[in-house]
């Protein structure tokens, strides 16, 4: 079975662009200390996502608080390094593009990190839930 999120997103220019191009955005509100998009989740249910605080860790990270980053949200740098990841993939040359998702894609099919990162995410979602963390 292929396990290929990240990469499959990059291979196709317009969607990374997109999904890059709104991260940027949340993320530039949060840091000109404006109102981003609310959690659709939260707001509904009245329980945090297990996104919940990315846009938030992700502000401290660019600003330098990689601790306080770290208490917000842990999975703060694996989400800043893949809408990197994308932004390039959206911006690259073709030949390097491809490239590049190749050597994602082969990453992701050899270490399984996809699912290693959706298990630990829901896990460290759970603790939270539950203020363990």
């Amino acid at each position: 079975m292929k396990l290929t999120p990240l990469s499959d997103l990059m291979a196709n220019r317009a969607v990374a662009a997109a999904i890059g191009g709104v991260a940027v955005a949340q993320v530039g509100l949060s840091l000109a200390g404006l109102p981003g998009w609310t959690c659709p989740v939260h707001a509904a249910l009245g329980i945090p996502c297990p996104g919940c605080g990315l846009t938030q860790a992700t502000d401290l990270l660019l600003r330098g608080q990689v601790g306080e980053a770290l208490r917000v949200h842990a999975f703060a740098p694996i989400l800043m390094t893949c809408v990197l990841l994308l932004i390039v993939a959206a911006v690259l040359p073709s030949t390097q593009r491809n490239r590049l998702v190749g050597w994602v894609q082969a990453f992701e099919q050899r270490t399984r990190i996809s699912v290693l990162l959706l298990f630990g995410l829901l896990v460290y979602w759970g603790f939270r839930l539950f203020n363990v963390v």
